[in-house]
């Protein structure tokens, strides 16, 4: 396979190969199947934004879950910047990063990548190896819904995990998650392009950041390493008053002080030891907070507590929904006005409007 400045020069017009003809095998490990709520598992409030198209995900009862895969792939190139896996000089489609699949050659044109692969292999590795991180693998949601599931696929494919590429620079959750979760084989730190005699590649890692059962075996594994933790009977508010602009509240700071006088402890996830975290929720009946990674904890939740969702109006990611419904709690969700669109929300939270509908659910 060639790389190098010629290699690179010709990146950006290279046509994307499907999955279907890169791999040489799929090895299908669940099929296509729902993801069924419990009765009264889900709702959302209130009534008159409840007609917004981009909220019928979040309250369809039944959703599709995609089939889970380990595709295997003979002699390719993963470039660690963007996890991509190119074949014979062509990205691998499904390994793009899904935000780029539309305008594809602008993205093959990137300087980084383009850089990167005129500078040519760093590695070549001879052993099987898994495919650990996607492009948005630094998010806490995709690390855990994309990643560490990916790890639990090809567990179950493969019976115990080989060495595994993953970045060269890992965030301190992602080292103690990976630790807690065990069994992984030996890590290979992966910078520029790398070439894979044998790579194995999840079908999680195409970002779709969707709660299907091998997401929920990893939080399930993670929960258990921490062993025992208690009670679990507290109020707990996840706040994003870390998160700068991005799809933020403008009212949290008076939000979070009200929820204070109904029991509620107020955490900023990100500002927290991994194993905080994890503790944390593991010992809330209810978690309450605006969409967002923190969000993620609530895997960590025990089956019968319920996450309520503060959820910006339009926006309609039904990530932690279908993670509510994967672990066994009760979703609730509450609409809030909001104004700009995508990651840059600006929401307010309707404060006594709120609070009368947590009341009304029974988790105030």
């Amino acid at each position: 396979m060639a790389e190098g400045p010629a290699a690179a020069a010709a990146l950006a017009t290279a046509p994307p190969l499907p999955m279907a003809e890169a791999a040489r095998e799929t090895i299908e490990v669940a099929p296509a199947g729902w993801l069924r709520a419990a009765p009264g598992g889900m709702a959302a409030a209130p009534e008159d934004r409840l007609g917004d198209p981009s909220l019928a995900r979040l309250l369809t009862r039944e959703a599709a879950l995609p089939p889970a895969r380990l595709h295997v792939l003979d002699d390719v190139l993963v470039h660690a910047g963007s996890w991509t896996v190119f074949k014979a000089g062509r990205p691998v489609l499904e390994t793009v990063p899904g935000w780029r699949r539309g305008d594809l050659a602008d993205f093959l044109a990137l300087p980084r990548l383009a850089a990167d692969w005129a500078a040519g292999v760093t590695a070549d590795l001879a052993d099987p190896v898994i495919c650990g991180a996607n492009a948005p693998h630094r998010n806490y949601a995709h690390w855990h819904l994309d990643c560490l599931a990916g790890m639990m696929l090809a567990r179950e494919a493969l019976g115990p995990v080989p060495h595994i590429l993953l970045p060269g620079v890992m965030a301190p959750f992602q080292r103690e998650s990976l630790a807690l979760l065990g069994d992984v084989g030996a890590v290979l730190p992966a910078t520029g392009l790398i070439r894979c005699r044998r790579l194995h590649w999840p079908s999680t890692l195409g970002g779709s950041a969707m709660a299907g059962r091998h997401a929920a075996a990893a939080f399930a594994r993670i929960g258990a390493a921490l062993g025992d933790r208690g009670g679990a009977d507290a109020r707990l508010y996840l706040a994003r008053f870390d998160a700068g602009a991005r799809r933020a509240i403008v009212n949290e700071a008076a939000l979070a002080e009200a929820l204070t006088g109904y029991g509620f402890r107020v955490v900023t996830p990100g500002t927290l030891p991994f194993a905080e975290q994890v503790r944390a929720a593991a010992g809330a009946s209810i978690i309450l907070g605006p969409h967002g990674a923190g969000l993620t904890n609530a895997g960590y939740a025990r089956p019968g507590a319920v996450l309520v969702e503060l959820h910006p109006q339009g926006y309609g990611a039904a990530a932690f929904a279908r993670l509510a419904i994967q672990r066994g709690l009760a979703w609730r969700g509450w609409i809030m006005p909001a104004e700009g669109e995508g990651h840059d929300t600006r929401a307010v939270a309707e404060i006594p409007a709120l609070l009368a509908q947590l009341r009304a659910w029974g988790v105030a």
